[in-house]
């Protein structure tokens, strides 16, 4: 299995005031404790330049690289102009085939997995999976891009931020036109490359009877704190683009895990020195 992502920061910008430099961090570190990933599977990231150069110099990176059994691979993008470019890197399987695999997972900076990706290895054979997240005919998902008989409030919409996919020629098709309409929309929609991601699937997988894979509503809680005894995935979704609204979910999230989970394994007693004239030889 491959994970990826894709870290940005928009040409012209400061990748010091990029907050998606500390989800990556958080993002990172889960799928590594959480993710069940073994022998075979890697993490990519797709990362412009001027973001790793920062990262090589005001983090620790090589740190989690150089302890992980699981292998970490960043590959070069182009600083985007704009939001919408830098979010059709996700799509861009043509020219970057490193993330293709016979089972490759995209999963959002602010999606954390807590529980092992073993179901996600099902997807085979040229097809995708989707995630089921709110009604087709409201405008963060298909209601602006899709033809008027289709928006029923009975369809349901999809989630851009988790999507798995096994490639093949249907899969890379799919991926080309997702990307290529959200590049032309402009301004870009509120959840930028949604509406399309949505469109596709309708118009190209589920109206034309070819497979999709579908994981099931208990795998994913949606902006919650509340803990889940069957989620493998966190999503803290929202604003696109807002970094700092982002950290201050995922905090909290580090935060309730912290309460819920409190340490076990206590440090063996040792009793308080005591001192009164001469002081310990350390």
């Amino acid at each position: 299995m491959i994970v990826y992502t894709v870290l940005f920061t928009l040409d012209g910008k400061n990748p010091a005031d990029n907050r998606y430099v500390e989800m990556f961090y958080i993002w990172l570190s889960h799928v590594l404790k959480n993710g069940g990933l073994g022998t075979g599977d890697k993490i990519c990231i797709l990362i412009d330049k001027p973001t790793i150069d920062f990262l090589n110099t005001e983090f620790n990176i090589g740190f989690i690289i150089n302890t992980s059994v699981i292998p970490i691979e960043f590959y070069a993008v182009k600083s985007p102009q704009k939001i919408s470019e830098g979010m059709s890197f996700r799509y861009s399987l043509d020219e970057y085939p490193m993330i293709c695999n016979e089972c490759s997972l995209y999963i959002d900076l602010d999606v954390i997995v807590v529980s092992p990706l073993q179901v996600i290895r099902e997807v085979s054979n040229d097809t995708i999976m989707a995630v089921v997240e709110g009604y087709i005919e409201n405008d963060d998902y298909g209601g602006k891009v899709l033809p008027t008989h289709l928006k029923n409030n009975e369809y349901p919409g999809f989630t851009s931020a988790i999507f798995a996919f096994s490639v093949g020629e249907e899969v890379k098709s799919f991926m080309r036109k997702v990307k290529y309409a959200c590049l032309l929309q402009e301004p870009p929609f509120y959840t930028v490359d949604q509406p399309f991601f949505n469109k596709y699937i309708y118009e190209e997988l589920l109206n034309k009877k070819r497979l999709l894979y579908i994981l099931p509503k208990t795998y994913v809680t949606n902006n919650t704190m509340i803990p889940s005894e069957t989620a493998i995935f966190k999503n803290y979704s929202g604003s696109p683009g807002n970094g700092s609204k982002h950290v201050v979910k995922l905090i909290m999230m580090i935060c309730s895990e912290i309460l819920i989970d409190p340490p076990t394994n206590m440090p063996p007693y040792i009793p308080l020195q005591k001192v009164c004239n001469d002081l310990p030889i350390l």
